[in-house]
């Protein structure tokens, strides 16, 4: 189509957001402020945004879609407990403590069993 194009790029790099003086960052921004007259990406459609561009017709859609809440800050001295419950860290000691012992018997060795928990 020899047809010439300017690529334009969202200097933020948002999809775009809603300010609380009523512009857009990001893509839609540009195109509300005549900066850039296509958008090209994954933008989620939404009211909001409908009300100050134009999409065209979906192509493809994820019908999945999941949130959470934003873990608060761990202490650095409980960074290695924090990412396992209470259970894991039980099964855990008694693993422990079990293994060496079915160890001594399984191999009928003729170490103590301190000696084996230290090995372990």
């Amino acid at each position: 189509m020899k047809l010439e194009f300017k690529l334009v790029i969202a200097e933020d790099g948002e999809w775009g957001r809603l300010l609380s003086n009523g512009t857009w960052t990001g893509m839609i921004g540009k195109i509300q402020k005549n900066e850039a007259d296509i958008a090209i990406n994954e933008i989620i459609i939404n009211q909001e945004r409908s009300r100050v561009v134009d999409f065209s017709t979906t192509y493809s859609t994820d019908e999945m879609a999941f949130a959470i809440k934003k873990p608060e800050a761990v202490p650095t001295a409980m960074a290695l407990i924090h990412p396992f419950d209470t259970n894991i860290w039980i099964l855990t000691i008694i693993a422990l403590f079990l293994i060496p012992l079915i160890s001594k018997c399984l191999l009928k060795t003729k170490d103590t069993y301190v000696n084996m928990f230290i090995k372990l």
